[in-house]
């Protein structure tokens, strides 16, 4: 049985690949088509191919009854080159699939499959160990239900703890009214030096961990989740009611934050912190600066830091426009740079922005440059990658559609390469699959050699027929052309 898996696996997952969200599906049922069509590809400034085929998803789900369908059609321009279909049974939990043209129908018993994927997996992983990962599992889901069903008396104790410790920090550090520059505006704000220590941190956890010891049920959750989480890592647990938080001191070193903080009006603000950590004969100093600027209809939230970490640069940024009118769009950038000088340097940058306003249009951007020398010489390299979509949204008696478009860019180095399909997604009144499966099924889990000889046969046989109709659509031989 088992030299039947790698061909159960090329014949259905073929198939199949595209159908994972089903379980996502409403409770009434859904009709929904996925489509792909008119690849274009881009290769610097000379070369330029565009494919008319086209790959759709229809699927369709009976809630009520439990069952599942769905096709993948390949279109060459406006002909049929390949089409398969499946159907699932929640009931049987069996999966049936074939391809046009082949006179059988893969059938696997689902609940055989996952058995038998069982037994392969306990081969990697001793069934002691998955029951310890469960133990954490289990363990940390009682901890979190715990914690939202605590106490209300621990609580309250716990609420007024913070809140008592972070007045008396506010009231211990306000410097009073000063003006301050943010992108060459003079701003008036309300100044606050401090300085907060890891000791200062232990005393305060060291207090909360004392109430926290007043509700049984929770520490009782968290005793088991830290003995379930030693058992996996097979270390010794510890008492958790017993422990000294303020023992913990020297383990975790000497670390500090101090600096500045600056209100803005009632929802603005500019925090200047250095975190200074010192352990043995070093520190490490690092400067940061968080700054959050509301204004009519929008805010934008930053992040930048910088520092020298054993004669190595580190530097991070994070710049990020929320609109806070309602308004869909967002954008975030983070830039990361690593280093012992200019001529010895990598920076990655994320750059992440959805613009809901007409439609959608979403674009992901990445980017890794770095500069090193060589024999006295400088070089740099670049690589990124790009994705956008961008689509609109129209509904009619037929249901709702949203075609768009999908693209891809890549540049290495300079060689810039950019691929992009026409996308559609729909939510269908209808069911749009349409599919006769043969009658006569092969239990892939049971037959034997020579029948599953024959059925990967005929899979082989219609699926060579469909892609030799794909390659006479119109641009598919200058595709493969470029493919060599």
């Amino acid at each position: 049985m088992k030299n039947h898996i790698n061909r159960v696996l090329a014949l259905v997952v073929a198939l199949l690949v595209l159908c994972a969200p089903l379980g996502a599906m409403a409770e009434e049922g859904i009709n929904a088509t996925l489509a792909l069509s008119n690849l274009s590809l881009s290769i610097g400034e000379d070369i330029n191919v565009n494919v008319d085929v086209t790959a759709r998803l229809d699927l369709t789900a009976d809630m009520e009854n439990g069952v599942f369908a769905g096709t993948v059609t390949a279109l060459s321009g406006s002909e049929k080159a390949l089409k398969g279909g499946f159907n699932f049974d929640l009931a049987t939990m069996d999966l049936t699939a074939s391809l046009e043209g082949m006179p059988h129908a893969a059938l696997v018993p689902m609940a055989e499959a996952v058995a038998t994927l069982q037994e392969q997996l306990s081969s990697i992983l001793p069934e002691e160990t998955m029951a310890q990962i469960m133990n954490v599992i289990n363990a940390y889901t009682n901890l979190i239900e715990a914690a939202q069903n605590m106490d209300p008396e621990v609580a309250a104790a716990l609420s007024e703890n913070m809140t008592t410790w972070v007045e008396q920090q506010f009231a211990d550090s306000y410097k009073g009214e000063t003006s301050i520059e943010v992108d060459g505006n003079s701003l008036t704000a309300q100044q606050y030096d401090f300085e907060v220590t890891m000791n200062d941190m232990l005393t305060l956890s060291a207090a909360n961990f004392d109430i926290l010891k007043n509700d049984s049920e929770f520490m009782a959750a968290l005793q088991a989740y830290v003995d379930a989480l030693m058992a996996l890592t097979g270390e010794e647990s510890i008492d958790i009611a017993g422990l000294d938080m303020n023992a913990l001191t020297g383990e975790i070193g000497d670390v500090s934050f101090a600096g500045s903080l600056y209100l803005i009006g009632s929802d603005s603000m500019l925090l200047d912190m250095t975190m200074t950590a010192a352990e043995d004969d070093e520190t490490v100093v690092i400067p940061m600066q968080f700054t959050v600027l509301s204004d009519e209809g929008a805010a934008y939230v930053g992040f930048a830091m910088d520092a020298d970490v054993e004669g190595q640069r580190v530097s991070m940024s994070i710049d990020a426009n929320v609109p806070t009118d309602g308004t869909p769009a967002f954008d975030l950038a983070i830039s990361a740079v690593t280093g012992t000088s200019d001529d010895d340097a990598q920076n990655v940058t994320v750059i992440f922005s959805v613009d809901g306003t007409e439609g959608a249009d979403v674009t992901l951007y990445l980017e890794s440059t770095s500069t090193y020398t060589y024999d006295d010489n400088t070089y740099n390299s670049l690589t990124a990658l790009g994705l956008n979509y961008a689509g609109t949204m129209t509904s009619d008696e037929n249901g709702i559609a949203c075609p768009g478009t999908l693209s891809f860019y890549v540049n290495n180095d300079g060689m810039e390469i950019t691929a992009g399909f026409d996308t559609l997604v729909s939510l269908n009144a209808a069911s749009t699959v349409e599919f006769s499966m043969p009658a006569d099924t092969v239990n892939v889990l049971e037959a034997d050699e020579e029948t599953m000889n024959a059925l990967f046969g005929e899979f082989m046989e219609a699926l060579s027929g469909g892609l030799s109709a794909l390659m006479g659509a119109p641009g598919a031989q200058d595709l493969m052309g470029l493919l060599g």
